[in-house]
C-alpha cells in the first residue's frame, strides 16, 4: 500500500472520532465545515488505508 500523508481535515476527523467513536457523521461534518458526504468519503478512505481499524 502506498504511503499517504494525512491532511488537516483527516487529522481533525480522527481527533473528533477518537474523542467519541459514536459521534454522528453530520456532527463531525458541522465541526469540520464540510458536507456529511465528504466525511463519509474521508472515513471510508481512512478505513481503506488502514488508519481506522474498526468502529
Amino acid at each position: 500500500m502506498a504511503h499517504r500523508s494525512l491532511d488537516r481535515l483527516d487529522k481533525k476527523i480522527l481527533h473528533l472520532i477518537s474523542e467519541d467513536a459514536r459521534i454522528p457523521f453530520l456532527e463531525v461534518a458541522r465541526a469540520c465545515n464540510v458536507s456529511g458526504a465528504a466525511i463519509h468519503q474521508r472515513i471510508q478512505k481512512l478505513t481503506n488505508l488502514g488508519v481506522i481499524k474498526g468502529s
